[in-house]
């Protein structure tokens, strides 16, 4: 019988991937917990186990909005349209608003919407309109 099968699994064994060399020198992580009592690996950390949040779309013509927010920040937003049938039209990426945790994509087309949000970690929430 091999002996490993009967170990329990080490606590936070997710995290391990996060482990890379240098991840607490990432700039993004050293730049949120810089004056903070947070240190960078530690934020990065806590974004691997957050994963972004789309919490509004608003179709209009020509353009879609999107607001989505994560514990860090969100990286990307990607948005693609699709007919009744799921043939993609149209895909690309949205543009951050300076109103905060607005993003924009400059649509050509209408159809079924779906957003993507991406943070620093590589996590992805989806949502469709």
């Amino acid at each position: 019988m091999d002996s490993r099968a009967e170990q329990p699994p080490q606590p936070l064994q997710a995290g391990v991937r996060l482990r890379q060399p240098g991840i607490e020198n990432n700039p993004i992580y050293a730049a949120v917990a810089a004056g903070t009592a947070k240190n960078a690996y530690n934020l990065a950390l806590s974004d691997w186990f957050k994963p972004p949040v789309i919490h509004q779309i608003t179709q209009e013509v020509g353009s879609i909005l999107m607001h989505a927010t994560d514990n860090v920040q969100v990286t990307e937003v990607r948005v693609t349209i699709s007919d009744e049938q799921g043939n993609m039209l149209e895909q690309g990426k949205a543009v951050p608003l300076e109103k905060g945790a607005w993003w924009e994509y400059a649509s050509t087309t209408g159809g079924r919407v779906h957003v993507e949000a991406f943070d620093p970690a590589g996590n992805m929430a989806g949502l469709d309109l």
